[in-house]
C-alpha cells in the first residue's frame, strides 16, 4: 500500500456491533473512508489493512476478516470477552458491604442500579462472591463450555460491551441517560430469563457467581452513569 499521511475523522468512518450467539462482531468501514483521498479502490484497501493488521492481534482471539464492499470485521471470540469481562472486574475498588437504598429511586436506570447491589448483597450473603475483597471475583468470570451461558446471558453481555464501548469513545452527554436505559432494560431481561440463586440449576454455582460477576460489572457502569442525574 503506497505511503501517504492521510487523515481521516472518527465521525466520517461507518462502524457497527453485532451480536451473533456468542460472538461478537465490530465491522469498520474505514477503507471506505480512506479510498475517497487515495487513488486504490476501497476493496483492496480493506484487503491490505486485514493482512497487515491481523500479525498484531491473536488469530484465534480476535480474526479479521476482509467481508466485501470495503468492510472489515474484527470478531471478539469466547476467549477474548471472557479476557474482557476480567479486565473490567480487575479495577473495580471492593464494593461496600451494604449499600445506600433510596426509598423512590428517581428513574428507571436508578431502580436498576439498586436493583443490582441488592442482589450482590444476597450473593455475598450466600458465599458466593465477595463485596469486601474483589481480588477473587475476577477469577470467576470463565466462560466455560459454550452452553453454560443462555442466550440472554450473551445478550446482555453484548449490552455491556455496546454500553463501556460508548462511554471510552465519547464524552458524557445528552446520550448518557439513553445509554443507561438501554442497559437496564438488558439488565431486566437477563433477570428475568437468567436464574441465579437456583441450587438445582445445572453448573450451580460456577454459573451463579459468572452471573453475579456480570451484575457487578453493570452496577459500576450504572453508578457511574446515573451519578450526575
Amino acid at each position: 500500500m503506497p505511503t501517504r499521511n492521510i487523515q481521516v475523522k472518527e465521525s466520517a468512518i461507518p462502524f457497527t456491533i453485532r451480536q451473533k450467539g456468542n460472538l461478537i462482531h465490530y465491522r469498520s468501514a474505514i477503507a471506505i473512508a480512506l479510498a475517497t483521498q487515495a487513488s486504490i479502490e476501497a476493496t483492496e484497501i480493506a484487503q491490505q489493512l486485514a493482512i497487515y493488521l491481523q500479525p498484531a492481534l491473536h488469530q484465534h482471539l480476535i480474526p479479521i476478516q476482509n467481508i466485501g464492499s470495503g468492510w472489515i470485521q474484527f470478531t471478539l471470540t469466547e476467549g477474548t470477552i471472557q479476557s474482557w469481562l476480567q479486565q473490567c472486574l480487575t479495577p473495580f475498588p471492593a464494593l461496600p458491604v451494604s449499600f445506600p437504598l433510596i426509598e423512590t429511586p428517581l428513574s428507571f436506570s436508578q431502580y436498576t442500579h439498586h436493583r443490582c447491589c441488592r442482589l450482590l448483597q444476597l450473593g455475598a450473603e450466600a458465599n458466593l462472591i465477595s463485596l469486601t475483597d474483589n481480588t477473587g471475583n475476577d477469577t470467576n468470570c470463565s466462560l466455560g463450555k459454550q452452553n453454560l451461558l443462555q442466550p440472554e446471558d450473551w445478550q446482555f453481555i453484548y449490552q455491556l460491551i455496546m454500553t463501556i464501548d460508548h462511554l471510552q469513545n465519547s464524552y458524557r452527554s445528552q446520550r448518557t441517560s439513553k445509554l443507561a436505559n438501554h442497559l437496564s432494560e438488558a439488565f431486566i431481561r437477563f433477570h428475568r430469563c437468567c436464574r441465579i440463586f437456583d441450587r438445582q440449576q445445572t453448573h450451580f454455582p460456577q454459573i451463579a457467581m459468572m452471573r453475579l460477576n456480570l451484575i457487578a460489572i453493570a452496577q459500576g457502569v450504572l453508578q457511574y452513569l446515573t451519578d450526575d442525574f
